[in-house]
């Protein structure tokens, strides 16, 4: 029996054909046709995610654009796990074309509403952009983290505003008591991330 229509999409040769055709139609349609295939083979598209996300190095402007906004739909749709590629994604924020960085940038403002979704990425991000073949140059990894960050900002933020207002309960409600409030029950709501690293690595 031959190789289905899906096990030949997802065969490592439509890779070489994403990396070597010199037709940016056929590049930019593979890609298309590997995100529908996500939609109703979410698994097969995952052990295969690498050479969906090669797209996005692609010299053409239309096969990157449609690489980023096929990877952003399926992504933000839970279609395909994220797998330390995100740092693919992250590179487009600094792209000298407006259009993806733009496409970039609404894509993790979207991913940081998913809760915890960008800061459990984080270390995987930075890794990838810092080091081995795919790192960036220095100006590129500050300014690329530097909008990341504003996200996981925005995190703190709001955790803090929550850990005053539980304090500002917990301390009435032992007055209420009688009770004068103890350092027990000012305790505070554990924040949800931690940054890794100085932040003078993104400072202006």
């Amino acid at each position: 029996m031959g190789p289905t229509y899906v096990e030949v999409l997802t065969n490592s040769r439509i890779g070489q054909i994403l990396e070597t055709s010199r037709d940016a139609n056929i590049r930019s349609n593979i890609v298309i046709v590997l995100g529908d295939v996500a939609v109703s083979f979410s698994n097969i598209i995952d052990e295969n995610s690498n050479e969906l996300y090669k797209g996005l190095s692609d010299k053409d402007l239309v096969v990157k654009k449609n690489t980023l906004m096929v990877l952003t739909h399926l992504i933000l749709n839970g279609m395909i796990k994220v797998k330390g590629q995100l740092g693919e994604m992250a590179k487009c924020l600094e792209d000298r074309e407006p259009r993806i960085a733009d496409l970039a940038k609404l894509f993790f403002k979207e991913l940081s509403t998913k809760e915890n979704a960008i800061h459990n990425n984080l270390p995987d991000v930075i890794s990838h952009i810092s080091t081995g073949a795919h790192a960036v140059d220095e100006e590129t990894f500050q300014s690329t983290l530097k909008y990341i960050f504003t996200f996981i900002e925005k995190i703190l933020e709001e955790d803090h505003a929550l850990e005053k207002r539980v304090v500002k309960k917990k301390a009435a409600a032992a007055r209420k008591r009688g009770a004068a409030p103890t350092r027990k029950s000012m305790c505070h709501v554990p924040r949800v991330f931690r940054v890794a690293f100085d932040k003078s690595l993104i400072s202006t």
